[in-house]
């Protein structure tokens, strides 16, 4: 899950416009309200879990749990804002568990789309899904500064179109929503960005085409001036080219042992896993745990999308000792709980 975790955000942290932050600054005078407004508060203790605000000390930004403990948001929601703030960064859910933001995972210029891990870790995520078609049922869902409230709107995706990683609908939004997310059950399958003057309606990150490496969601025609004109970026003290490095395979493996040793937690002590039979024992259910997340992990991990499965199939014993070696720490191995 680590290992997911750390693909998700890197998955994730693609850049968009500023249509997704909640600002103390200018607001833009746009409406992505399309015909009459449908929006209804957030009910659902599940989403109210996974859903939030990331606060950068200016404006808050919706944003949504992508892991056990990493957040993804609109990229061009940070577009005023230096890397080295980012500690002082926090995320609240909409149920009120507060992180703080450890550092920035990944980002993507093309793609809009920003992702940070934080220091709580969480059974409470989205999936992150490349499982998303024309005509599927979706909610929009995240926080409406006017009203102070956590809304959400139904409609279904109207159009997907891969040149640009983008997908359109009709589900209503305000200005100050874009980050939020594009939902498929408790599956994220997309990042609200932006609105389309032309079409009249509303454009999310289609989180199936960000592997797509030519696909540019800023190159959308007609989209609302928040766009630019300049694209946002990581250069608030320099450099507009900022880079932020690939993960490390080693840190993805860190990154996915912990969450996957604490789903195993209870099936390790009741099945008397071992030191020596753990591997055997719990491979199949570490690699049921990591291909979920396969898409991210191999975005992440800047492996194609045809060559993934293969991938997390080679990589699957190294995951599966990892998070043995967790199990073992975590005192779930019955040999390792005799252990000081």
């Amino acid at each position: 899950m680590r290992l997911t975790q750390r693909l998700l955000i890197m998955f994730l942290m693609i850049q968009f416009t500023n249509l997704g932050c909640k600002s103390t600054s200018k607001k833009s005078e746009v409406k992505q309200i399309i015909g009459t407004d449908d929006r209804v508060l957030v009910s659902d203790p599940e989403i109210l879990s996974r859903i939030g605000l990331l606060d950068v000390g200016t404006h808050k930004c919706n944003a949504s749990m992508s892991s056990p403990n990493t957040i993804s948001t609109a990229g061009h929601c940070l577009s005023d804002v230096g890397l080295d703030n980012v500690t002082k960064f926090h995320f609240t859910t909409a149920d009120g568990v507060v992180s703080k933001v450890i550092r920035p995972i990944s980002f993507d210029v093309k793609k809009d789309i920003a992702t940070f891990q934080i220091d709580q870790v969480s059974a409470k995520y989205f999936k992150i899904s490349n499982k998303s078609s024309v005509s599927d049922a979706i909610i929009v869902a995240g926080y409406d500064e006017k009203s102070d409230s956590w809304l959400q709107s139904s409609c279904k995706i109207e159009e997907k179109m891969a040149d640009f990683a983008a997908m359109t609908y009709e589900c209503d939004t305000v200005v100050g929503m874009s980050g939020s997310a594009v939902l498929k059950g408790l599956n994220l399958v997309g990042i609200h960005v932006a609105y389309s003057k032309s079409l009249n309606r509303n454009l999310a990150l289609d989180l199936s085409s960000v592997t797509v490496a030519d696909a540019d969601i800023r190159k959308f025609p007609n989209t609302t001036k928040e766009w630019g004109p300049k694209l946002p970026c990581w250069c608030c003290n320099g450099s507009c080219d900022v880079k932020i490095p690939t993960p490390s395979f080693d840190w993805a493996i860190e990154a996915v042992a912990k969450p996957v040793a604490a789903q195993l937690a209870g099936q390790a002590e009741q099945g008397g896993w071992t030191k020596l039979n753990c591997v055997s024992l719990s491979a199949g259910a570490v690699y049921a745990a990591t291909t979920g997340y396969s898409v991210p992990i191999c975005a992440v991990m800047n492996v194609a999308a045809p060559a993934c499965v293969g991938f997390l199939t080679a990589s699957g014993g190294v995951i599966t000792g990892a998070t043995c070696v967790q199990l073992c720490q975590d005192r779930r191995l019955s040999d390792c709980k005799k252990e000081n």
